[in-house]
Formats: C-alpha cells, structure tokens, sequence
C-alpha cells in the first residue's frame, strides 16, 4: 500500500561519471522527496530498474523509505508505534528479540534491501538458539512487514503466508510443549494446598489465567451468587510511565489493560477453587483487622499479610522456591496454562471454547503455542462404553471432569 503518495516522476536514464542512473521524485502531503537511484554499469540494467519502479509507483507498491536502515525501522517501529500498544513484558520482549535475533544479522541492511531469504535465516538461526524465541521472532516479523508494507518502507510482504515449518525440521524434542498428566496435577493440587502458591496454582491449572492477570484479580471480581469471575486486568509495568513519577515500590505493580481484547473474560470458578478462594478471604479480614493502619485494602485476593499486591516475578519465584522444597515435577507458569489448554481439550471441549477461556483471540493461536499435542495424541482415545444397535457412544475417562466441566459458560 502506497502511503502518502500525490504526485511522483521517473526521470530519464543518463550516464554519470561512467554509470547509468535516473531520478526518482515523490510529492508527499507535507514534503517532497527526491530519490536518485544509480550505479549501474549498463543501461539495460537501469532500464529495467525503472520500469520496475514505474511499475511499482502505479500499482501503489513502490517503498518510499525503502533506503531505512533495518535498526533504524526497528528503532521507530518499537518506540513510536508498538510502546503505546503493548504491555510492558510485551515491549520488552519484542525489544530483547529485535536486539539480539534481528539487528546482529542485518541492521545495516536497508529495509528495500530485505528478501524472503533473510527472513528465513532470521527464523532459522533463532530457532537453532531457542525455539520459545523463535515464536516470538517469528510474532515480531509478521507485525513489523505489515507495518512496514504499510507505510512504505518495504514493497512486499515478505513474512506473511511463509510455510515456517518448511524453514527449518523440527526435531521429536525441540520446541515441544510439555502438559502434565492427571496424576501430576492431583499431586501438584495435594502438594501446593497448604501452600501460599496453592491458589495461584489452582488459578492456573483450573482456570488457564495468565500470571498477570493472577495478581490482578480482587474480590470484588466475584460473582459470589453465580460463582464466576471477571478478568478484567493485569499488575505489571506500564511502558509509557517513568518509574521517577511512581510511589515507591508501584512501578511493577500497576493496573494495565490486559494483554488482548479477547483477554476480558469471565470464568467459571469450580467448587474447589472458590472454596479456596472463602479461605484466602477469611485471612485477608483477619490481616486487614489486626494491622489496621498499615493494612492497604486494596482488594486483592493474591496479595501480602499487609494487602500489598504481588508482581508477576514474585509469583515466578514463589513456584520455583515451591518446586525445590517439594517433591513435584519442574513447572514454570506457561506449563500450567498448556496442561489446562490440553487437559480441558482431552476432556471433550472444543478448541474455540478452551481459546476463549485462555483470553486468546484465534483459537488458531491456541493450538499452535498452548496445546501438547504429543499428550493429547496420546490420551485422547476414546473408548466404547455402550452399544445400542449400530450406534456407539464414546466417553473420555477423565478424574477432574466434573471441575473443569464447570469452567464455561
């Protein structure tokens, strides 16, 4: 898409210090751009150039800045389009994976200079590195050629409709999504109940939250009657304040928007998570009575023994302090939401559902990066029970069937 664009000239061809070359002038609605694009040994070669540029100019495709610097592009398309978007993790990651996977390779690279094989080597070479990362890369890259197609900085798209799983073999252990069994998440419940991650953990496990949104929640985001629960936001940092302008110790624990749209949900709370829930209420009123004063009733249901609410790396500390001190599998809190995804799969839901109780837009999105596929593959064999007749009727025997079950609407 030509962005901009009023008026535009193609100059003839003319030789310069032993070199063809021809100009290239763009009126913009508030500037004019002169371009002059040389270097060409032969005429044939410029001839065919500004054919293509002619080409281009007419079918409304021609890059304007194509002459960007890729870490220039970079640099802008992070702090003046994306900040103002995304959560703070967010920013920061993609930051972290521009920096590290992109600009190391071709930051010097003009963006007109970037071709479908550049995009490759990116995703392959972060892939041979990290292949969590390289979903993020891969996250980066579609958004940013969308962007850049856009407003003129590249002529196609280059990101969009390529076959990633063509771009490099996966092998039988890499990049593979590791959901717990039953058995194990029996065991993690048993272990963690009496725990301060217990409720966390629950939130995760039963419910498929996100850590930021686990710290987010307070009491009165309860239907006590109907015993549901509206996410409705997130603790973490915002990218558009400064940390100077924030009480002391706020900065991480701001109220933003949640991460997506489709994120603003409302959830079912199973029996043993609201009966958890009663419990962790019961503690906040007895707290918020014996240090009054110092107590901030601030609602959270996750919070410390003063109503201060926690940051998501608190949590993340919590569980790994929990793993070592208990006898229980390595767990991080992405593990706990794609052992929901799967399990709540295996036991009979559809995909959209189980992607609309995880708060993600595309249920697409949710078998890509939150389903283990190996385990449900596995698990989900259904097996005859009864037979009338011709007619089979299959169930899928699942012990947490009857809780989860009462997770959607």
């Amino acid at each position: 898409m030509m962005f901009g664009i009023i008026e535009w000239s193609v100059g003839d061809i003319q030789l310069n210090r032993g070199k063809f070359c021809f100009s290239v002038e763009i009126e913009l609605c508030d500037s004019v751009i002169k371009q002059q694009k040389g270097g060409y040994l032969k005429e044939s070669e410029a001839k065919e150039e500004r054919e293509r540029v002619i080409g281009a100019l007419y079918s409304n495709h021609y890059a304007v800045y194509a002459n960007t610097s890729v870490q220039d592009f970079y640099e802008f398309w992070l702090e003046e389009v994306k900040k103002k978007s995304l959560s703070y993790n967010s920013y920061y990651s993609f930051k972290k994976t521009v920096q590290n996977y992109i600009l190391p390779l071709y930051g010097r690279l003009s963006m007109g200079k970037l071709r479908k094989n550049h995009v490759k080597r990116i995703y392959k070479k972060t892939y041979e590195t990290s292949p969590s990362v390289a979903k993020i890369v891969k996250t980066v890259l579609t958004t940013s050629f969308k962007y850049a197609l856009r407003y003129g900085y590249v002529e196609e798209d280059y990101v969009t409709g390529l076959k990633w799983n063509r771009v490099i073999k996966k092998s039988s252990k890499s990049g593979q999504k590791k959901a717990l069994t039953i058995q194990e998440i029996q065991h993690l419940l048993s272990e963690s109940r009496d725990t301060p991650i217990g409720l966390p953990i629950m939130f995760a496990v039963l419910m498929g939250m996100r850590r930021g949104e686990i710290v987010g929640l307070k009491y009165t985001d309860i239907n006590y009657e109907l015993k549901t629960i509206y996410i409705q936001r997130q603790l973490g940092r915002n990218p558009n304040m400064k940390e100077t302008n924030m009480k002391l110790k706020t900065y991480t624990k701001q109220e933003i928007d949640l991460k997506t749209p489709a994120s603003r949900r409302k959830i079912k709370i199973p029996d043993m998570v609201f009966e958890m829930i009663m419990e962790e209420r019961t503690r906040y009123e007895r707290h918020k009575n014996r240090r009054k004063g110092e107590f901030q009733d601030l609602d959270f249901i996750y919070c410390s023994t003063y109503g201060r609410p926690r940051t998501g790396n608190y949590l993340g500390k919590q569980l790994h302090d929990f793993i070592l001190n208990h006898d229980v599998p390595y767990i991080n809190w992405r593990i706990l939401r794609y052992t929901y995804a799967t399990t709540i799969l295996k036991a009979g839901y559809s995909l959209k559902a189980v992607s609309k109780t995880l708060g993600h837009t595309k249920k697409e999105f949710t078998a890509d990066h939150y389903v283990d596929m190996k385990e449900l593959i596995r698990d989900f064999q259904p097996s005859v029970e009864m037979t009338t007749g011709n007619e089979e009727k299959t169930m899928w025997e699942w012990s947490l069937t009857e809780e989860m079950e009462r997770l959607l609407e």
